[in-house]
């Protein structure tokens, strides 16, 4: 059995996808952070977890180390984001069409504000 060194940049993250932001403010990992969760719970996340900076009107927030998403299908923005991070916009393009996904066209569909990291 061989082990893998962790690399030295290597930081931990948490993230949510849609209403798994309950796990991480019932956690507090988002006390103080802003976060986002599908558009029919966000009301709900701020009531319960009153120290979460709820923003209903974004697909996903990144948080540096605590990303959430609105929903699944902001999920795969969210991915997208962070596999491309580093990386430049040509590959956060190739997982968009090579999934199927266009974010910009749903965001026009839904009246939607693009998140600045994502565009």
């Amino acid at each position: 059995m061989t082990s893998r060194a962790v690399p030295t940049t290597y930081a931990p993250r948490a993230l949510a996808i849609c209403t798994g932001a309950y796990v991480l403010a019932a956690a507090g990992l988002l006390d103080q952070r802003p976060a986002t969760t599908h558009w029919r719970e966000a009301e709900r996340l701020q009531r319960l977890f009153t120290s979460v900076r709820v923003d209903p009107d974004v697909l996903f927030v990144d948080d540096g180390d605590v990303l959430t998403s609105a929903g699944v299908a902001a999920g795969v923005d969210l991915v997208a984001h962070r596999a491309g991070f580093g990386t430049g916009a040509s590959l956060r393009q190739h997982l968009h069409s090579a999934i199927g996904v266009s974010p910009l066209a749903y965001r026009r569909a839904f009246g939607i504000p693009a998140c600045p990291e994502a565009v």
